[in-house]
């Protein structure tokens, strides 16, 4: 569900940018913000303890 922009800004909302492989939170730990991807891509990912990468899903706008 996309939620309008203006809408979310009008409750407090705030554009935030990210570097690439930058990690926005962590398994294990509770995202404390509602996320929603302005412009970019985003992927869901899980690694295994032997290094292995898991993508769950990939993110786009």
């Amino acid at each position: 569900m996309i939620i309008s922009e203006d809408l979310l800004l009008n409750h407090g909302a705030f554009y935030e940018d990210y570097n690439i492989h930058q990690e926005i939170f962590s398994e294990g730990s509770f995202p404390k913000y509602y996320y929603q991807i302005v412009k970019g891509v985003v992927e869901l990912n899980n690694y295994h303890e032997d290094g292995k990468e898991f993508t769950q899903h990939i993110f786009f706008f």
